[in-house]
């Protein structure tokens, strides 16, 4: 929010950001092969995105 409302931006990797923005992309494809009933996509996804949010925090 800081680069839209023009407040100086800190200076840090914009890495988790596109972590950010990967991890909603993924959700919203979660959300969207749940909603149409797709459960041979639905529950691997959802196994990969539990794996990454684990290994995201070793990974600092």
């Amino acid at each position: 929010m800081a680069p839209l409302t023009g407040c100086p931006v800190g200076g840090g990797s914009p890495r988790p950001v596109g972590h950010a923005v990967g991890f909603l992309v993924l959700a919203s494809i979660q959300g969207a092969v749940g909603i149409a009933h797709i459960p041979s996509v639905h529950l691997p996804l959802g196994v990969l995105m539990f794996g990454l949010s684990v290994l995201a925090p070793a990974r600092r």
